[in-house]
């Protein structure tokens, strides 16, 4: 295989996998800093949750592993395009320092390396939609992540890193799920943390927890959606546990986070993200 059969190969492949977004080839784009014609091997453009947004894949036909070398350099790359979701695939693989590079960087890009035989896990545009009885809610995959398609036995679904199982990403302890609570039986948002806290500590006695009913950046409330954030530490786990809760008229919906503490801020950021865009739906049984 060439390189250039190689491009067309996840270019054909990516239009199958999101046959509602615009995916070209071999596209020109003028630099913001840089004032030059930049080339992008694939750009997807589409809609997540509304909003539009695009993705840069830069396709890697190597003989040898990714470097940090190659990773820092699309990093400039997407920041002189303005695109903030990027990914690298490679058809060889990569080095420990490339996939520690690519998940640490500080400013608001989101750079994913996939492996040429992982490209079907790759989830940069579109969503889940989850339900519980008769509640449901559309919920968008935060950028760089995917939501695991093997189901967990107690969770409506887990999002985290790509590549990884989600026993993976238990152990790394870095992952976000949801969860829809009724409030048939618990009506105030008071009860449902309640029972939280009750459970908790009946395994966990010297959890801590704190409450943050007006959060500041990156959360935003609206007037049709107020938002509760709560902090558990554990004695336990080095990591903390943040959950974002909303209150919908008829269920509760919430997004747990497991992130160590130096990825703490980017992830909040997915976190925020995830409530932000949450649509609340219901069954309809025909009559």
């Amino acid at each position: 295989m060439s390189w250039r059969i190689y491009e067309q190969h996840i270019t054909e492949h990516l239009k199958m996998l999101y046959p509602d977004a615009l995916i070209e080839h071999d596209v020109r784009r003028r630099g913001i800093f840089s004032h030059s014609e930049r080339q992008i091997d694939i750009l997807i453009s589409g809609s997540l949750a509304g909003f539009s947004t695009d993705i840069a894949i830069d396709c890697k036909y190597f003989s040898t592993k990714i470097d940090i070398g190659i990773v820092e350099q699309f990093i400039a790359f997407l920041a002189d395009l303005r695109v903030s979701k990027g990914v690298i695939v490679t058809n060889v693989g990569f080095s420990e320092a490339a996939l520690r590079r690519a998940r640490n960087e500080g400013r608001d890009i989101d750079v994913v390396i996939l492996d040429f035989e992982d490209l079907d896990s790759f989830n940069g545009i579109g969503g889940a939609t989850m339900y519980k009885d008769d509640w449901g809610v559309i919920v968008p995959c935060p950028s760089g992540w995917e939501m695991h398609r093997e189901p967990h036995p107690q969770r409506l679904c887990i999002y985290s890193r790509p590549g990884i199982h989600w026993r993976q990403a238990y152990d790394d302890r870095e992952l976000i799920y949801p969860e829809i609570s009724s409030r048939t039986e618990m009506p105030q948002i008071e009860d449902l943390l309640e029972f939280h806290r009750r459970s908790t500590t009946f395994q966990f006695p010297n959890a801590k927890f704190e409450y943050d009913r007006s959060p500041g950046a990156p959360f935003r409330a609206t007037e049709d959606r107020s938002l509760l954030i709560r902090r558990i530490d554990y004695e336990e786990y080095t990591e903390p546990e943040i959950s974002v809760f909303i209150t919908f008229p008829t269920f509760y919906f919430f997004l747990v986070l497991l992130a160590p503490e130096k990825q703490m801020q980017r992830n909040l950021k997915k976190l925020a993200f995830m409530a932000k865009m949450a649509l609340p739906i219901q069954r309809v049984h025909p009559s």
